[in-house]
């Protein structure tokens, strides 16, 4: 293994755990689902999807690994997005008057 390789294997270390905060505290949270915004979720699903191939084609394998962590962990922000944008729809309905 490559000093480049080490380095890029850091990197994807480092990017994989930088959005574990976000998703945890999106989890945690009850309120303020409105702040997350879909189109950024929409724009960096798409980056990391082809950058992920772009990645496997010329063996770039920490690229991979941090573009398959993005996506992973996007899939799950975005998950927890419309599960809780759905709730909230439902709670909203569910507040009128039973005749």
């Amino acid at each position: 293994m490559v000093h480049h390789d080490i380095i890029g294997y850091i990197g994807c270390a480092f990017l994989f755990v930088s959005f574990i905060p976000q998703t945890y505290k999106l989890i945690q949270q009850n309120e303020n689902i409105q702040q997350v915004s879909n189109i950024f979720i929409f724009f960096i699903l798409c980056a990391s999807f082809f950058m992920g191939i772009y990645a496997y084609e010329i063996k770039a394998y920490p690229v991979l690994i941090a573009n398959i962590s993005v996506f992973l962990n996007n899939i799950i922000i975005l998950c927890i997005y419309l599960f809780k944008k759905n709730k909230a729809n439902i709670e909203e309905k569910d507040n009128g008057i039973l005749v």
